[in-house]
């Protein structure tokens, strides 16, 4: 798998946080139930329904190992997502 050198520093920006803002962000592997617009309803693991926020230009979204956009983003989808426990935006969601 090969990944572009642009790809992997946007993801380490993505995750480049400061302590205080790293213990805010939580994960979460699931299978994404539905998505509208900026909404994504996540089903876990643990089979509760989770809503996260997502946008192209704030979050960093990798679907079979490639960049994508947040439309690539469909339901019955299985990816694991790390998100701000406070705003439940998406800073990073890698899918398979």
């Amino acid at each position: 798998m090969s990944v572009s050198p642009q790809a992997v520093q946007k993801a380490s920006a993505a995750l480049a946080f400061g302590a205080k803002d790293n213990e805010q962000l939580k994960s979460l592997d699931g299978t994404i139930a539905a998505v509208d617009d900026n909404r994504i309803s996540v089903k876990g693991s643990d089979g509760k329904t989770q809503q996260l926020r997502i946008r192209s230009e704030g979050s960093m979204i990798m679907v079979r190992g490639n960049q994508a956009v947040a439309t690539a983003l469909a339901g019955g989808m299985a990816c694991s997502f790390r998100y701000d426990a406070e705003t439940q935006l998406v800073q990073t969601v890698s899918c398979n």
